[in-house]
């Protein structure tokens, strides 16, 4: 799946993501150009997993986060 995060005002969402949710995902821009603020989340696992990795993303794209 492709997620637009440019709303969250990090550069490198991706970067954030690692850093911050230790959750790794691609970087948009790493697929092609323009796509910055974009990452890719391959959503074929447990609805368990993939619920932690949205709340991980959550927590670390937000501004308390950091």
């Amino acid at each position: 799946a492709w997620i637009d995060l440019r709303a969250y005002g990090h550069a490198d969402p991706a970067a954030v993501a690692l850093r911050q949710g230790r959750v790794r995902v691609a970087a948009g821009h790493d697929y092609q150009p323009g796509l910055e603020g974009h990452i890719r989340l391959n959503i074929a696992t447990s609805p368990e997993r993939l619920s932690e990795i949205i709340h991980r993303l959550a927590t670390a794209l937000t501004p308390d986060a950091s």
